[in-house]
């Protein structure tokens, strides 16, 4: 740490003559250290999220880890970075979404859900009671209006809508070959090739076989809902993907 930075790194809302606030930096630094890869990818009628299954004690029963999570029958996301930190902004957005449902008499749309959790993040960037999260969310799901839609929320309260998107370590392989890949070509139609292309973004940036017990792919298409696949429909996309390689 330099000299500089001496002091302002420990208050959460003071900005340095730099013009950085080093709470949130630290925060990044804690999804890349302590999270896993996440993936999140649309199509014209199915959101995707994939997550790597990370354990950091053998004796853990790797079917019981996960980082994706039911928000709504049509919204689900993704989480990397501390584990505390993720169920915590999990919880929020349940909470967030039960709360307008009861209210409105309708499901919460999800581009009104991403911004709510964004702007309680943003918020602990302001005041001190409470340290940033640790963590980045990864909303997807089918909207009544717009779609399929991928939002992204990170500790600094920033919500962006993408077609593609990644989080955690690697991260920014796996950007560069979703633009490679989909870049701004229209939003791929078939379903199958949604899922295909969001789990070769995994095996690039791995570079190594994925094997169905190592991910979990969640998936809400248009008409349906939020919906774990189970190992053996991603072993079935996995072998598809090397046949056709």
């Amino acid at each position: 740490m330099n000299r500089r930075s001496s002091g302002y790194d420990r208050n959460i809302t003071v900005f340095s003559p730099e013009g950085r606030l080093y709470q949130i930096e630290y925060a990044f630094n804690a999804v890349k250290s302590f999270g896993q890869l996440i993936v999140g990818m649309k199509g014209k009628n199915i959101s995707v999220a994939i997550s790597q299954k990370k354990v950091t004690d053998n004796s853990i029963d790797i079917s019981s880890v996960t980082s994706i999570y039911r928000i709504t029958d049509h919204i689900g996301c993704v989480m990397t970075g501390l584990q505390a930190d993720c169920m915590t902004l999990v919880d929020r957005a349940r909470e967030k979404a039960v709360n307008y449902k009861a209210k409105y008499g309708y499901e919460i749309p999800i581009s009104v859900l991403a911004r709510r959790v964004a702007d309680k993040c943003q918020l602990y960037t302001q005041r001190a009671e409470m340290r940033v999260m640790g963590s980045i969310m990864v909303l997807f799901g089918v909207d009544d209006e717009d779609g399929p839609e991928i939002y992204r929320i990170d500790p600094a309260g920033n919500c962006w809508s993408y077609k593609g998107v990644a989080a955690g370590p690697k991260s920014q392989e796996a950007i560069n070959y979703l633009e490679k890949k989909i870049g701004k070509e229209p939003l791929m139609e078939d379903n199958d090739e949604v899922i295909k292309t969001a789990l070769q973004v995994f095996q690039n940036v791995l570079s190594t076989d994925v094997a169905p017990k190592d991910i979990e792919v969640g998936i809400v298409p248009k008409g349906g809902v939020y919906t774990i696949l189970t190992n053996e429909a991603v072993d079935n996309y996995l072998t598809a993907i090397n046949e056709r390689d």
